[in-house]
């Protein structure tokens, strides 16, 4: 191999690393890959879940109508109950997310569970998110007619 003293490398070899290291550049850049698909994957679930609300409006959000309820429930339930599981508290991490976060843990229930007592089973869940989202300061981030599910 050609040496490269001088430049403080003691030959080539030095220069492309051992087959471990490129394993491990590998390994770290799949699994920053696999983070990246899931932290997308997390802000496309969550802006679902504020684009049907904001589609709804307030007409809906505050009337019984049990087409929009079941469309809620047909659409989100699985990711009201990751939600219940925790598997979803990243959302907390931006402004949009939590208000998704919270709309799932707080107005989804009162509309997919419409006169049944689990509807107000993630109620102190709720709070308890809600108090940290209005802690980091989203609730100022989104658009005034969605503070007040903070």
């Amino acid at each position: 191999m050609a040496s490269l003293t001088g430049h403080g490398l003691s030959d080539v070899g030095t220069l492309s690393g051992s087959a471990a290291e490129g394993s491990e550049d590998a390994a770290a850049t799949a699994a920053f890959n696999e983070s990246l698909k899931r932290a997308l994957a997390s802000s496309m679930e969550a802006a679902a879940v504020v684009n049907f609300w904001q589609d709804a409006g307030p007409d809906l959000w505050f009337a019984k109508n049990p087409d929009f309820d079941r469309s809620f429930r047909e659409r989100f339930l699985s990711w009201h109950e990751a939600a219940v599981r925790g598997e979803l508290a990243g959302w907390l991490s931006t402004p949009y997310g939590a208000l998704a976060l919270l709309l799932l843990l707080d107005q989804f229930p009162r509309n997919a569970f419409r006169g049944a007592p689990r509807m107000y089973q993630t109620d102190a869940l709720a709070r308890e998110m809600a108090a940290a989202a209005i802690a980091a300061g989203h609730d100022r981030s989104v658009e005034e007619k969605l503070r007040l599910f903070f």
